[in-house]
């Protein structure tokens, strides 16, 4: 791929990104509900929120009524984690990742991993198919996740880089969406088997099937 003059930083997402895995979503965000049900908050209070944002709503209004919110968290986290094991034990290497990723880091690129998924599984993941990376960041990592921008304003802290040195590369809205935000020089949205219309909260700068594909993007110099 012909980089953006200056591209010093790859960050990318991995479930759908490089990693195909069976994580189910829908059955992850109603244990959240109904976990936060159970703790006596009403199921409305959720209405519009992904799975993190649930938590971190429940987690706030019970710690404002005098619980120990974090408990609660590390409880949500720990569910959490459960089920994204069972959705990762069949995973699928994606197209042209070891290839693209490695040839990144020969060009002096430093590849980063935020992930809203547990540590312990992306590593997995990540060790067992050998995905070059220079830094994994997990939702165990930082307090706010993708879409919030610091996920990725971190991650590119860590990688000793500033934003418009970093590209975002990522298979959901809410990726493209925390690197508009973060105010990376390009955003790059991975459709999968997905219309194009997926990306229509938040558009990016390109995008492609998969990482193959996107390997493949020639993009002027300057």
């Amino acid at each position: 791929m012909n980089l953006p003059r200056g591209i010093k930083i790859a960050l990318f997402d991995l479930d759908g990104t490089l990693i195909e895995t069976h994580i189910d979503f829908r059955a992850m965000r109603r244990a959240m509900v109904e976990m936060a049900v159970e703790s006596g908050i009403p199921e409305d209070r959720f209405d519009g929120r992904d799975i993190l944002g649930i938590v971190d709503a429940a987690t706030e209004e019970i710690a404002r009524n005098g619980g120990d919110g974090e408990e609660y968290r590390r409880h949500a986290f720990a569910l959490l984690e459960e089920m994204e094991a069972v959705g990762c034990s069949q995973p699928n290497l994606l197209p042209g990742i070891v290839e693209w990723l490695s040839e990144l880091q020969a060009n002096g690129v430093r590849v980063g991993v935020v992930t809203r998924n547990s540590r312990r599984v992306s590593a997995e993941l990540l060790t067992r198919f050998h995905v070059p990376h220079d830094l994994l960041l997990s939702r165990d990592d930082v307090r706010k996740t993708k879409p919030d921008p610091s996920h990725l304003l971190e991650a590119i802290e860590k990688l000793s880089g500033i934003p418009s040195e970093t590209i975002m590369v990522g298979d959901h809205w809410m990726d493209i969406q925390a690197g508009k935000a973060a105010g990376v020089a390009l955003t790059i949205g991975v459709l999968g088997n997905r219309s194009p219309d997926w990306f229509n909260p938040c558009p990016p700068d390109h995008i492609v099937r998969d990482l193959a594909e996107a390997s493949r993007i020639e993009l002027p110099p300057a």
